[in-house]
C-alpha cells in the first residue's frame, strides 16, 4: 500500500489525523502498514511522526480498505480538470520562485529519529521549482527537510540545504501522489486537506485537477484508491480545526 498525506496548514493536520484515526477504527489499518509514504508540507510533518517499525497488512484490513475505496469513490476527471492541471503547475513554480522570502521563521518542533524507513518528504528548489524528494530516515538533517517541505512562499523563509534554497512542496503539488506508482503497489490511500471534494474556488479546483491527474494511472489500472478530501462545508469552516478533523471521520465512519 501507498500513503499520500497532502498539504493544508494547521487545519489540514487535524484533517489528516482525524482521517487516520477513523481508518484505523473502521478497518484496523495503521500508517506503518504502508510500504511507501509521501508527505507534503503539513503532510510531511505528520508523516514524520509515523511509527518507525513497519507492520504487515492483515488480509481483512486490506479487504476492508478495498470496500471503503468503492464506497467513497473518486471524482470523475472533467474537461475543466484537464484544462486547469497545466496552469496550476506553471503558477505553482512561479509562486515558489517569485514570492518574497517570508519572515516567519519556524519555531515549532518537528519529529526526530527514528523515522519509518519508507517516509519521503517533498520540497521544491526555489530557483527553478525542481522537486526534492527525501527519504527522511536517510537525511543528514531531517529537521531541515521538514521545515523546507512546509516553507510556504511569502510566509516562511526558504530553507538552505546543500547550498540551494527550498520551499514548500505544495509549489509542485499539494499532494505529489504521482510518486506512488500503481505498477508497484496494490492500493493507495490519499488524504488531501487542500482539495475540495466538490466545487470550491478556482485555486481549490486547480488543486483537485492536479490530484486527479496524479491518480489517473491508478484508475486506468483498475486499482483501488481510498480518496479522502474535505467536503465544501468543512472547507468553509476550516478555521474550526476540531470540526475540520471531524469531517474526515464522518466520511469514513458515517458519524462523529
Amino acid at each position: 500500500m501507498g500513503l499520500v498525506l497532502g498539504a493544508g496548514g494547521t487545519s489540514g493536520g487535524f484533517f489528516i489525523r482525524g482521517a487516520m484515526a477513523a481508518l484505523n477504527e473502521r478497518t484496523g489499518w495503521s500508517p506503518p502498514m504502508c510500504s511507501m509514504m509521501i508527505g507534503t508540507s503539513v503532510g510531511a510533518l505528520n508523516a514524520a511522526r509515523i511509527e518507525a517499525t513497519p507492520v504487515a497488512v492483515p488480509d481483512d484490513t486490506f479487504a476492508a480498505l478495498e470496500l471503503l475505496a468503492v464506497e467513497l469513490g473518486v471524482p470523475t476527471r472533467s474537461v475543466a480538470d484537464r484544462l486547469l492541471h497545466r496552469p496550476r503547475e506553471i503558477a505553482g513554480r512561479l509562486l515558489g520562485r517569485l514570492a518574497p522570502a517570508g519572515k516567519h521563521t519556524p519555531d515549532y518542533e518537528v519529529a526526530t529519529a527514528p523515522f519509518h524507513p519508507e517516509v519521503r518528504v517533498v520540497s521544491c528548489r526555489r530557483s527553478d521549482g525542481a522537486r526534492r524528494i527525501t527519504v527522511l530516515a536517510r537525511a543528514e538533517e531531517p529537521s531541515k527537510e521538514l521545515y523546507a517541505s512546509a516553507a510556504i512562499p511569502g510566509f516562511s523563509p526558504p530553507v538552505e540545504i546543500d547550498g540551494d534554497h527550498y520551499v514548500d512542496g505544495a509549489v509542485w503539488s499539494t499532494t505529489n501522489a504521482d510518486l506512488v506508482d500503481p505498477e508497484s503497489f496494490d492500493l493507495l490511500i490519499v488524504i488531501a486537506p487542500m482539495v475540495p471534494l466538490s466545487g470550491g474556488s478556482l485555486l481549490k479546483r486547480a488543486h483537485r485537477a492536479s490530484l486527479l491527474a496524479e491518480i489517473s494511472p491508478w484508475r486506468n489500472a483498475g486499482k483501488p484508491v481510498v480518496y479522502l478530501t474535505p467536503t465544501p462545508e468543512a472547507i468553509g469552516n476550516k478555521d474550526d480545526h476540531e470540526a475540520f478533523g471531524t469531517d474526515a471521520r464522518r466520511q469514513i465512519l458515517g458519524r462523529v
